[in-house]
């Protein structure tokens, strides 16, 4: 990878937070990530939408992302807070026209890191969590957060799957919030596939685990997006998203 020019990632799972792409972008490669695409995705749907057009969107957004405190709401219950001081937002445009550039399409995103350890509260995940056996979430999952660490998961099946996948990694890294992503494509609608769901136009999601793509140094194998409806996003005393709607 590092040797290369351009590289199609056609991998079932994503390669976008390993040190592999991280230093062939550093050494000027162009990447795309394919990752659990499906013939329905090539063919219609949010694969298609302006990703020119929709540039605009993600460096706006991402310019209102500069702060000390990001906190979150949402309808189903969702309250966290976490610093963002220090950290700089990471945009993803579902293009890499440049040396150096990454890209997730058909996901558009920006999304900022946690500072270390200063993550808190209570996170309702009732949109999409992309894991093999969950995805679009049926019954919503509580997640406690504390101290940057996610401490506690409560919920029906679907949590009950969530909080074993994640102890059957024997890491503690992976409990680590890692990101705050927001939604940007307007194409999309969640349907399980990760490069589709976290990237929906008004939708959160929180990515755990694994931080270096995002200014942190947690090098576990394992990122792992969580994704919310409908949230309020405020940093600081600006409102970024309410309701799902960008204000």
């Amino acid at each position: 990878m590092a040797a290369s020019d351009i590289i199609l990632s056609a991998t079932k799972f994503s390669l976008y937070n390993t040190p592999a792409r991280i230093n062939a972008c550093k050494a000027g490669a162009r990447f795309v990530n394919m990752s659990d695409y499906s013939m329905s995705m090539l063919e219609e749907g949010c694969l298609f939408v302006d990703f020119a057009k929709t540039r605009a969107l993600v460096d706006s957004t991402a310019a209102r992302i500069v702060g000390k405190q990001c906190t979150i709401t949402t309808p189903a219950g969702t309250k966290f807070t976490t610093s963002i001081a220090g950290r700089t937002a990471v945009n993803g445009y579902g293009i890499a026209d440049q040396p150096g550039m990454a890209a997730s399409p058909p996901n558009i995103e920006t999304a900022v890191g946690p500072a270390d350890n200063s993550a808190e509260g209570i996170l309702v995940i009732d949109g999409s969590i992309l894991l093999p056996g969950l995805g679009v979430i049926k019954e919503p999952i509580t997640v406690h957060v504390s101290k940057g660490y996610i401490t506690s998961i409560q919920g029906g099946e679907e949590a009950k799957l969530l909080e074993k996948s994640l102890k059957d990694l024997n890491d503690d890294r992976v409990y680590l919030i890692g990101e705050v992503g927001f939604g940007m494509n307007t194409g999309g609608s969640l349907c399980g596939r990760m490069l589709v769901d976290e990237g929906v136009f008004g939708t959160m999601h929180i990515g755990i685990g694994n931080n270096l793509s995002y200014g942190g140094t947690n090098a576990t194998p394992i990122h792992i997006d969580m994704v919310m409806r409908k949230p309020t996003c405020t940093i600081d005393d600006k409102i970024v998203y309410k309701d799902g709607v960008i204000v």
